[in-house]
């Protein structure tokens, strides 16, 4: 499986600017919508934000994977989002998140949901990945992930 296959280049936002969760994954949906007509922006919204109350998806070094199962998803996507100012995310390092990768699946698709948020935290632990994002023009982020994508297994 490579996350490049669920990722695509024209959902990537760079410098986003977002009072709140809410605010973002409104941004965010939108795009998500625009992309994939299959999905409605207030429940994917509603879900988004149901998951991050539970516990916070922020990783280390400035990372959050928000993740949602939602009902009528044909294909799990994933978009990667670099704010311009960095948002509190409940990282397990406690610093505020720049870098999203916000992952939707379908209830069915819990297999392959696991496995894309797998990969994302091993390329997040590999040094220099974020770093890389974090001063990356903003048409190279899906590039950075599709070559780091290219070198693990």
């Amino acid at each position: 499986m490579r996350l490049a296959e669920y990722i695509h280049p024209e959902l990537v936002m760079v410098d986003v600017e977002a009072a709140d969760a809410e605010d973002l994954f409104s941004q965010a949906s939108e795009r998500l919508c625009a992309h994939e007509p299959c999905l409605e922006k207030e429940v994917l919204i509603q879900n988004l934000l149901q998951r991050e109350a539970k516990t916070g998806t922020g990783l280390e070094g400035g990372v959050a994977v928000p993740h949602a199962m939602v009902p009528g998803v044909e294909k799990t996507i994933c978009q990667i989002i670099r704010l311009s100012k960095p948002m509190d995310f409940g990282a397990l390092d406690k610093k505020p998140v720049k870098v999203l990768f916000i992952l939707v699946s379908a209830p069915e698709a819990v297999a392959v949901h696991i496995r894309i948020l797998a990969r994302i935290a091993r390329f997040c632990s590999t040094p220099g990945f974020i770093d890389r994002l974090l001063e990356a023009e903003a048409d190279s982020l899906y590039e950075i992930v599709k070559a780091e994508d290219s070198r693990h297994i």
